[in-house]
């Protein structure tokens, strides 16, 4: 849950082989790894998706029980990127070129471990979950991220 997307994501994939490695020992905090986990799968980065994938696999792997609840999160998930609005290339472009989409905003620097994190007061609910390092930024997911 930390607020820099690769710490996220690399703790995601270590966490599933620590659990795959030693599944009774991380039985104890296999709810709260579980509820990450199936948060990650819909950041807006997408190697902490991927990540997040491979974890839960790695996951069932150690927990066969797992299956009937990843089975229910899959069909709720997958069919998500249905309700995401179609964007011809015309769109695209259109966008792109639309000075007003890119004034005052702030700048994305994916991977950057720079001093950007919030501390104390200023760090937002649900760190990690916005934006590249959770630096204020906030948008809506878009539907596609589910899948």
């Amino acid at each position: 849950h930390d607020e820099s997307w690769p710490v996220r994501d690399e703790a995601c994939l270590a966490c599933g082989i620590f659990c795959r490695a030693y599944p009774e020992e991380c039985r104890p905090e296999l709810k709260v790894l579980y509820e990450r986990w199936t948060e990650q799968l819909t950041d807006q980065i997408w190697s902490v998706r991927e990540d997040a994938a491979v974890a839960l696999g790695d996951a069932l792997m150690a927990y066969p029980e797992l299956l009937p609840d990843l089975l229910k999160l899959l069909e709720e998930k997958i069919p998500a990127a249905r309700d995401q609005p179609a964007q011809t290339l015309e769109d695209y472009k259109a966008k792109q070129n639309d000075i007003e989409s890119h004034t005052d905003s702030q700048l994305y620097s994916c991977g950057s471990l720079a001093p950007k994190l919030g501390k104390g007061s200023q760090r937002k609910a649900g760190a990690g979950r916005i934006g590249c390092m959770s630096c204020g930024i906030t948008r809506p997911k878009a539907p596609w991220e589910a899948t």
